[in-house]
Order: C-alpha cells, then structure tokens, then sequence
C-alpha cells in the first residue's frame, strides 16, 4: 500500500513539473508579436488578459493592442476577438477588446467576435465557425499561457501559430499566482481535453456539454 501511494504521488509529481515547465517554457520561448514578419489571414486574440486595468490600456499593453499592431502593419487582415465574461453580469471580454480595437480605428469589417466562451478550450470550439480550415491563423495572448492556447487549438481543429504580446505590470506575488494559476489549467485541461474527444468518438459530446469545458 505504502509503495502504491509512494507511486502515485510520484507519479503526481512529474505530472505537475511537466505542466509547469510548459508554462516557464511558454514563458521563455513564445515570440513576440512585435518580431511577427509572416503574413496571416486571421489574428485570433484570447481575452483573459487585463486590457482593463488603467495602465495595460495606457501605455496600449493589451493583448488587444498587439492584435492592432499586426492588422495596422498589413500583417494580418482581419482580427478574432474570443472570451465571454461573468455569466451572471453578462459581461464580454470579446466585446470589451472590440471596443478598444475600434477606438483604436479597426472598421467593424475587420472584426469577428465570439463572446460566451469561459475557457480556452471554449475559445477554440465555439470560434470555429468564424476561423475557416484553410484560414492562416495567429493566436495572440500573453506569454504564459501562449504555449496553452496554441495546444487547444491544435487539439480543436485550428492549427495555429502564436506569439506574445507584451506581459502588463505584475506584483511578484501577482506573477506567481499565474504561474501557478497556468500549471492548474495545463494539469486539468489535459484529461479534459482527452475525456471530451472520447467523448466526441463515442457520440456522447452532447450528452457531456461543453460546460465541461469551462
């Protein structure tokens, strides 16, 4: 029994480390969206970030600001805002970073939203109507969970590049809580992830709900 737990907890162990070395990984090794030369069809940008917060929209750190940058430098020709918000307030963070992107001059023509995803996974499925398969795609969110979103994706359908916009001023303590935060969400979207294709292999995805996915 004793070396039965000692396995598990090991087992337990390397799990977490992987999952937190993808996050220092995606840290370390995302471009940055400033450095992006190649053209694409679509810049697909995940809320989540704190485009709200004064100083991100100040000095124009967003993840939304990056997005402006690519279609303003005739990289990327249309942009795709994803995230819902708090389900009870009915708030859209998609809806928040377009009104950014149109203050900051993006036609409506050039915008695309998808405003009731919960999570990255979420983000993937239910944008898949607006990103064709043939469409060339760029995902752009922060460092830490770049490396995330460009698996979800993968795993949705949507093969995708990625790069970083730039990181917002953090606390210390605010940096370990996303570090820790990111390892959480690789450790438990993996065996969702799984659990949902098999699922969807047995035609049982309707009957699980993409509320699993939140």
């Amino acid at each position: 029994m004793i070396r039965s737990l000692l396995w598990c907890f090991k087992a337990v162990a390397i799990y977490l480390a992987f999952c937190l070395a993808m996050v220092v990984g995606s840290v370390l090794f995302t471009r940055d969206c400033w450095v992006v030369s190649q053209n694409y069809d679509v810049a697909v940008v995940l809320s989540g970030g704190l485009e709200g917060v004064p100083h991100v929209r100040d000095n124009e750190m967003g993840r939304i600001h990056s997005g402006v940058r690519l279609f303003n430098k005739g990289l990327v020709s249309r942009l795709h805002l994803t995230g819902g918000g708090d389900p009870v307030m009915h708030k859209s963070r998609a809806t928040a970073m377009a009104r950014i992107a149109r203050d900051q001059g993006i036609p409506d023509t050039a915008l695309t939203l998808e405003t009731t995803s919960l999570s990255t996974l979420q983000n993937v499925l239910f944008s898949r109507p607006d990103l064709p398969q043939t469409a060339s795609l760029l995902l752009v969110t922060e460092p830490y969970h770049a490396w995330r979103a460009w698996a979800s994706f993968q795993w949705g359908g949507r093969p995708a590049s990625v790069c970083a916009s730039q990181i917002p001023g953090r606390r210390t303590d605010q940096k370990i809580k996303v570090v820790m935060r990111e390892t959480g969400s690789w450790a438990f979207n993996i065996p969702r992830a799984g659990i949902w294709s098999l699922a969807q292999l047995l035609g049982l995805d309707a009957r699980l709900g993409t509320d699993f996915l939140t």
